[in-house]
């Protein structure tokens, strides 16, 4: 059998997992962000792309910074 008191040692305390929480919920939201950034951004890509690719959209007026 387990000996309980290994299994013990293991759990961080109270303190160690609110520290840990403070720390790792920002990266997550932020990966949550990101993925719903994602997300617009392909459908952007995915409703625009067609449409510059047979030119309904004339980008051939636009004034690019690089050049």
């Amino acid at each position: 059998a387990e000996n309980p008191e290994i299994k013990r040692k293991n759990i961080p305390n109270k303190d160690t997992m609110t520290v840990f929480t403070e720390l790792i919920t920002p990266i997550f939201e932020k990966m949550w962000a990101n993925e719903g950034e994602n997300d617009s951004l392909a459908k952007i890509r995915d409703t625009l792309l067609p449409k510059l690719m047979c030119g309904k959209i004339d980008v051939s007026a636009i004034k690019f910074w690089y050049t």
